[in-house]
């Protein structure tokens, strides 16, 4: 059943696929967190599809539930670089 005119019952479609496929991964303990915040992503797409506009940053020594979806703005071919503990990244491109 296409549930795509429905935003709330879209969105649960969604929860209920991030859960399902992160119920078998290592954050299957935090997969309603995880899942939660996959949604979130994939629904400022606003519909684009281009997943390739979401990017993970990845802090070593961190925690789990230290992460979050960082809010923004598309930043287009505008290039913002940020150094943590010595290694230079390229900031998510924001959505």
């Amino acid at each position: 059943m296409d549930h795509g005119s429905d935003p709330e019952k879209f969105r649960e479609d969604l929860m209920n696929i991030a859960r399902t496929t992160l119920s078998s991964k290592i954050l299957s303990q935090h997969k309603d967190f995880f899942a939660k915040m996959a949604v979130d992503a994939v629904l400022r797409l606003k519909k684009s599809g281009n997943l390739d506009a979401i990017q993970i940053i990845r802090v070593p020594g961190g925690l789990l539930e230290d992460s979050f979806l960082d809010e923004g703005n598309w930043l287009g071919c505008i290039e913002v670089w940020d150094i943590y503990e010595g290694f230079g990244f390229l900031r998510n491109n924001y959505i």
